[in-house]
């Protein structure tokens, strides 16, 4: 139920995703998005020992992690698009999304170890992707967006078609 759940409202968010860009911005939306996921790591980890009884609160907790997902895998890559233009565009989105693995590995890691340590209490990682997750909320505020009137005009302009004949 949970991947469904999650992949549902990640595939819904999608949807409005350029609309709540052009109302709060690209950096806006981002900031937000994450901070949603922020609030529901630290719920999840600060409540861990009511869940036993009742696994509906922390796996709805989790899908509503899916409209940071939605984020993170779009809209930096706008940002970047939109900065560096065509010419090395394709370089820049390889540099970003090696980025990404990286810190994704490297977070992967250190959650298995604190599992690990912690009996397998998979609540423990889960409060670790809550300080994680600040940290990218407090990083996501030194993004640089672009300086133009409409930022990311060129990235969610409906009537430009997807590709150029």
């Amino acid at each position: 139920y949970g991947l469904a759940l999650f992949s549902t409202l990640a595939f819904d968010f999608a949807l409005v995703l350029p609309y709540v860009v052009k109302l709060l911005g690209p950096k806006l939306t981002y900031i937000v998005t994450q901070l949603i996921a922020t609030v529901c790591y630290t719920i999840i980890w600060a409540l861990r020992g009511y869940w036993p009884s009742n696994p509906w609160p922390p796996l709805i907790l989790t899908s509503i992690i899916a409209f940071n997902f939605t984020a993170f895998n779009s809209i930096p890559f706008a940002i970047t698009s939109e900065l560096v233009g065509t010419e090395k565009c394709g370089l820049y989105m390889g540099v970003l999304n090696s980025a990404s693995v990286v810190a994704q590995s490297l977070s992967g890691g250190l959650s298995l170890a604190v599992l690990n340590s912690e009996n397998n209490d998979v609540t423990w990682p889960i409060g670790m992707g809550a300080i994680f997750s600040i940290l990218a909320t407090a990083s996501a505020l030194l993004l640089e967006t672009s300086t133009k009137e409409e930022p990311m005009k060129n990235v969610y302009n409906e009537s430009k078609p997807l590709v150029d004949n």
